[in-house]
């Protein structure tokens, strides 16, 4: 099933507001928009905002392809690394060809505030991401993102 909604929220804008709850992972690297640091930064009500994307099997979340738009992506990749230290690298052309979600649910139930949010592709709904270099850019538990 292809993303409900899909219009970013003011969150999402260049200059969004500072973050006021649980931040969720930061995006570094090549980026011209920052706001803390040498990071740009969300927190989660910024992340299931009105206007955010879902599916049915995993809820509110932010279509991969806002956040480089958002933070200023100057690179091609994007380097995720989730809490284990372990890292994949997405092109960024993979968000902009297909629905992949950065999402603070899985299979429709909240993650509590604890725990990092999921990227998540639409395997179930297109053909050709069900292979093995496909399922292996998913993410969950995202730590950190840098663009590169």
């Amino acid at each position: 099933m292809r993303p409900a909604g899909g219009v970013p929220s003011a969150a999402w804008a260049d200059e969004p507001p500072p973050p006021t709850g649980t931040v969720t992972p930061p995006i570094s690297g090549a980026l011209t928009r920052r706001n803390r640091g040498s990071d740009r930064v969300f927190d989660r009500p910024m992340v299931e905002a009105p206007g955010a994307s879902s599916w049915e099997t995993a809820g509110p979340g932010v279509l991969m392809r806002t956040p480089p738009r958002s933070v200023g992506a100057l690179g091609k990749m994007l380097v995720v690394t989730v809490t284990d230290d372990e890292a994949t690298q997405v092109s960024l052309t993979d968000f902009a060809q297909h629905d992949v979600l950065l999402t603070l649910k899985r299979d429709g139930n909240r993650v509590s505030d604890e725990r990092p949010p999921l990227i998540v592709y639409p395997n179930e709904s297109d053909a050709e991401l069900r292979r093995q270099s496909c399922y292996s850019r998913s993410a969950w538990q995202v730590a950190e993102m840098q663009v590169i």
